[in-house]
């Protein structure tokens, strides 16, 4: 069963085609990866996130992902400071926040049964050419988009009990981010391999 981020309120963004919102997001965001100003990068990251308040209705559904998500970005963009120099953080960061925007604003304006029916009709050509399973991989896709607040949700849980065992710092909060994870990813293979 898929986690339904969607908020159901009449707006123009919630009425828009799921096909459509899909394709839009994934060509936004394969064309990030190839922005490297930084300007054009923060202006990606509010148009993102002003879809993703335009979706949300209210900024209070917006507040809770971003402060689960916000360290992890921190890190992320650190790391790849540290191993390419401080633009590519930046850079990296900044992309990153622009596509978690970009996913938000379309987890919130679309169900996830219509997500997952726009999944497998797009690929049913390749299942036609017997190149995968179309229900089967449209399943992991909406998975993944779902997973990403699963992954902020858990590092918050975990900070939240190192604080109340006395401590813990960042990184020690990786190890147990990784073990839930691929416990997860586990569980969630099993129940797609269920649905052969």
């Amino acid at each position: 069963m898929l986690i339904e981020y969607h908020v159901g309120r009449d707006a123009v963004l919630q009425r828009l085609p799921a096909g459509l919102k899909l394709l839009v997001m994934c060509a936004a965001g394969a064309g990030l990866f190839f922005v490297t100003a930084l300007p054009w990068l923060a202006a990606a990251v509010l148009l993102a996130w002003g879809l993703a308040c335009w979706a949300a209705g209210h900024l209070r559904f917006l507040w809770r992902p971003l402060w689960r998500m916000l360290p992890v970005i921190v890190l992320l963009g650190l790391f790849t400071g540290w191993a390419q120099g401080p633009m590519a953080g930046w850079a990296a960061s900044l992309r990153i926040l622009a596509l978690f925007g970009l996913g938000l604003a379309l987890m919130l304006s679309t169900r996830s049964g219509d997500l997952l029916v726009t999944l497998e009709r797009a690929l049913m050509p390749l299942q036609r050419l017997r190149l995968l399973d179309a229900s089967r991989v449209a399943l992991a896709c909406a998975l993944v988009l779902r997973f990403v607040p699963e992954i902020a949700r858990a590092w918050q849980e975990i900070g939240e009990a190192q604080a109340a065992r006395g401590g813990g710092n960042v990184l020690q909060r990786i190890e147990p981010l990784l073990a839930r994870m691929l416990r997860q990813a586990e569980a969630i293979a099993q129940a797609v391999d269920a649905r052969r």
